[in-house]
């Protein structure tokens, strides 16, 4: 069985382990907030990506149809649909979108009533 230590702390160290503590609860909240923010970010591009891999398919365009349109090569087409993680540039995406006949919207609000 494994044996336990017990180590008790100065008043200065349980001073600086209560303030530490603090600390992380005051940012914690904040932490978790940009956390959200990110992944909502996240989803809403890959929303857009998954718009256009469906619009591509319901054209009946293949990817090599979409790499001479675009000029992005099929692999990169493919890893934007398909990773769980991509980070195409607003120019590429524009780039898919026009070679579907579709139009990217970029809309700035105010961060207020973004939400």
């Amino acid at each position: 069985m494994a044996k336990h230590i017990h180590r008790t702390l100065t008043p200065a160290q349980l001073k600086r382990s209560r303030e530490a503590r603090a600390a992380f609860e005051a940012e914690k909240d904040e932490i978790v907030a940009k956390g959200r923010d990110i992944f909502e970010r996240h989803e809403r591009l890959m929303l857009t990506l998954r718009s256009l891999r469906a619009e591509r398919q319901r054209q009946g365009i293949s990817l090599a149809e979409m790499q001479r349109r675009t000029g992005i090569t099929k692999s990169a087409l493919s890893r934007l649909e398909n990773d769980e993680t991509p980070n195409p540039t607003i120019n590429t995406l524009e780039r898919i979108a026009d070679a579907l006949g579709k139009v990217l919207d970029v809309v700035v609000r105010d961060a207020k009533t973004a939400a």
